[in-house]
């Protein structure tokens, strides 16, 4: 049995006690609920499932240490005792991410810049080297979480915020969050047993997130990549397994509908007008880094004009390109068409 250790997942205030029935459901041990985040346990492969299949957490941290500091020099000299060697390389880029709620360290980027010291230079008096810093796309992304004089470091497992599904392609001013997207349809009480209609869908971020529930399909399909992937640990087919399991994968019955005034010219270029679903050209294995695998999916274009009698040629649906989901329907309507939206949205698909 491998090893269990403590893990953080992050998410909005409001959202935790959704996020803490996914781990639930997901098999996390030692759940409890702090502000803003669900702490539990697990192994690597709950990490990765946890990164891989939670729809409400933003990121998910792996704390290497706890300690108490009253100044950034404590800080410093805390995080310098660790061996950094056992977690990055000179090979390595990394970055820091620092959360402050206390009165005894007022300026937030002014610790990141201790722990980034105190790792340089480990390294240095070890290795007569250093390490470099990486301001965009770092190797390895560690966060410095301090409440009071109570620190807590740790290893980002994600990388990019969790909400970067990757299934866009283009976006609109202002798009709601995909977790908190994600939480609403959760906390809505929806059990996918009935249509699901958004009168002002936008971009359709809530009508994605909301079909992806329904089929039971894992956010982290459409990832490029986590954080963890570039950790001196990483278990590639572990990875793999996880990622080409579609057993949980189901049918949906109903139908998931949305208009919006703006109409779908206004929201994306032409070759943007619809989520990114996985197809076979994208690369078919993980055999490295830079070219992770992806389940096959037919590479017919999600998105296709509309028209009938009840459908009007102004209006156009995003449907997902498999054998068994072509009821679920992203609807915008330009204004003026309210009366024939209305019908549509009575229509099935």
């Amino acid at each position: 049995m491998e090893q269990q250790f403590e893990l953080i997942a992050k998410t909005f205030q409001g959202l935790e006690e959704v996020l803490a029935t996914e781990l639930t459901e997901l098999g996390a041990d030692n759940i409890s609920i702090p502000r803003r985040m669900v702490s539990f346990t697990g192994d690597q492969e709950m990490m990765y499932r946890a990164n891989f299949c939670l729809r409400t957490a933003i990121r998910v941290l792996k704390p290497i240490k706890h300690f108490k500091a009253k100044d950034a020099d404590e800080v410093y000299a805390a995080v310098k005792e660790i061996n950094w060697s056992d977690y990055l390389d000179l090979s390595n880029t990394f970055s820091v991410d620092s959360v402050i709620f206390s009165q005894e360290f007022r300026h937030s980027k002014f610790v990141a810049y201790k722990v980034k010291d105190a790792i340089v230079d480990y390294f240095r008096e070890t290795t007569g080297k250093r390490p470099n810093i990486g301001i965009t796309n770092p190797d390895i992304r560690l966060n410095i979480h301090i409440a009071d004089t109570d620190c807590t470091l740790s290893l980002d497992s994600s990388g990019e915020s969790l909400h970067l599904r990757g299934y866009r392609t283009g976006s609109v001013e202002a798009p709601i969050n995909e977790v908190l997207a994600a939480g609403l349809i959760k906390l809505s009480g929806w059990n996918f047993d009935c249509d699901l209609i958004d009168p002002f869908c936008g971009s359709g971020t809530i009508l994605i997130e909301a079909a992806l529930m329904a089929r039971n399909i894992y956010p982290g399909v459409f990832r490029r990549a986590f954080g963890f992937e570039k950790w001196k640990d990483f278990n590639r087919d572990l990875l793999d397994r996880i990622y080409n399991d579609d057993s949980q994968e189901r049918p949906f019955s109903h139908h998931i509908y949305g208009y919006d005034i703006t109409p779908p010219s206004r929201w994306l270029p032409a070759t943007s007008r619809a989520p990114a679903w996985p197809t076979a050209s994208h690369s078919s294995s993980r055999t490295s880094k830079s070219s992770p695998s992806r389940r096959k999916r037919p590479s017919s274009s999600p998105i296709r004009p509309m028209a009938s009698a009840s459908r009007p040629p102004t209006s156009w649906a995003c449907t997902e390109p498999s054998a068994s989901a072509s009821n679920i329907s992203l609807w915008a309507t330009k204004p003026g068409l309210s009366a024939a939206a209305k019908n549509c949205l009575r229509t099935s698909v």
